[in-house]
């Protein structure tokens, strides 16, 4: 990942400071935590679409297995293989496995993590060796319609995006070889202008999970631990690390020396509540590290102080309010940092940039330009501009990370 943003996850308590092996950072326990609210938000999302079940996948498959399932599509060359009396690949993706769990008309999320290697010389937000925090969808759909299930994993990966407060433009892309017969990719912008692929989304081609074994049509999708790297390059401001609400490890910290009562009154309005420093200024200045929303703590008798990491701003509030408060400063927060999120995609749609939007009639004579895709959907008013428009996205890149 980026230096800068390296630093931030570090100095947060997100990442260690050192790594196992380069590509393979060390998770703290505030890390660790953030990873479980979001697939616990991916989860309600995607069970909005249908029931859902977490499984797992083998770490090791037989890599003639691996090449029996994948070699009809593409040479997948990006895997690491462990020599032995039989070869096997390390921990590659789940898809085959998932096919076979054969339990149709439902959501498949497996979150092991997988190996993979470096193939090309692009520049990876996150050095893709160990994908840690990974989840891969897969629904298998025997009754109902396939189209409204496209339509509903697509919109609930819009929705996991604005909890998560990533601005995205949603791009139909054109089928992908022999592995997906339609496609949904997602993109945004980080602050230093460039271009980032955040979701996959496919309709897989009807031969190929025939070969896996599959009953019926195949969604599959996936995202990786790039989303957390990307919500802290795009909420950051001249303090460090800004947290959304929903995934926060503490949405409020309360420093040691506060009455119980506010304690009290934080965790029945259904706030994580963390204990914070001694005093009240050593308590911000963890907020403002660590990306904490809240600070609150006692003014005087009957009425409390609040700190609002998102707008770094203090109120203060009677006691008997506070619950109600405290809801409002979250939702000022939020919303702090997506503004913030959404200034940074203007230039997604201009001329110029990684990510370049064109009308129809142009794209075919812009040089050296990649046709990405027609932009479908967005949470953005700019992206939904960019539908409205008929545009198409196009890229200097074959692939954006």
């Amino acid at each position: 990942m980026t230096a800068h943003t390296r630093r931030l996850l570090v100095s947060s308590g997100i990442i260690s400071a050192f790594d196992f092996a380069p590509g393979f950072p060390a998770l703290l326990p505030g890390g660790l935590g953030l990873i479980e609210r979001m697939h616990a938000q991916y989860e309600a999302e995607a069970g909005r679409v249908a029931a859902t079940e977490v499984v797992s996948a083998t770490p090791l498959l037989n890599s003639r297995e691996y090449r029996d399932a994948y070699d009809g599509t593409h040479s997948y060359s990006n895997v690491y293989e462990v020599d032995g009396a039989e070869p096997s690949v390390l921990r590659p993706d789940g898809l085959r496995e998932l096919v076979l769990h054969r339990r149709v008309d439902k959501v498949l999320l497996c979150r092991d993590p997988l190996f993979r290697a470096e193939t090309t010389d692009a520049r990876p937000l996150i050095r893709e060796k160990h994908v840690w925090a990974v989840c891969q969808m897969v629904h298998q759909v025997v009754d109902g319609s396939m189209a409204d299930v496209w339509t509903g994993h697509r919109d609930a990966f819009l929705r996991f995006m604005d909890a998560m407060l990533i601005p995205t433009l949603v791009v139909e892309a054109p089928p992908l070889r022999r592995h997906a017969q339609r496609r949904i990719l997602t993109f945004t912008r980080t602050p230093d202008g460039r271009t980032w692929l955040t979701c996959t989304l496919y309709h897989l081609d009807d031969d190929f999970v025939a070969r896996l074994g599959a009953r019926g049509s195949v969604i599959e999708l996936g995202y990786t631990a790039k989303l957390i790297a990307m919500g802290v390059a795009l909420h950051e401001d001249r303090h460090g690390v800004c947290l959304p609400s929903r995934l926060a490890p503490a949405q409020a910290l309360v420093p040691r020396r506060a009455p119980e009562a506010v304690r009290e009154v934080l965790r029945g309005a259904g706030l994580r509540v963390h204990e914070g420093k001694a005093d009240w200024t050593a308590t911000v200045r963890t907020a403002r590290r660590t990306g904490a929303p809240l600070v609150v703590s006692a003014e005087s008798a009957g009425r409390v102080r609040l700190y609002t990491r998102g707008t770094d701003a203090t109120r203060s509030v009677p006691l008997n309010g506070l619950a109600a408060a405290a809801h409002d400063e979250l939702r000022r927060h939020d919303r702090a940092l997506w503004e913030r999120a959404v200034a940074f995609q203007a230039p997604l749609l201009d001329p110029g940039g990684e990510g370049t939007g064109v009308r129809p009639a142009e794209s075919g004579d812009v040089p050296g330009l990649f046709r990405l895709g027609r932009p479908v959907d967005a949470n953005t008013e700019q992206g939904r501009a960019a539908v409205r428009a008929n545009t198409v996205l196009m890229s200097d890149k074959q692939r954006i990370y």
